[in-house]
């Protein structure tokens, strides 16, 4: 079960991060 929980938050953070850089990239290219 902790297991499970770790795997979703670990998820959760690197979609996160996934959406500054996505968010980032853009921006500086735009």
């Amino acid at each position: 079960m902790i297991g499970l929980v770790t795997v979703v938050t670990t998820h959760f953070v690197f979609s996160l991060l996934a959406l500054r850089i996505r968010r980032k990239s853009i921006a500086i290219s735009g």
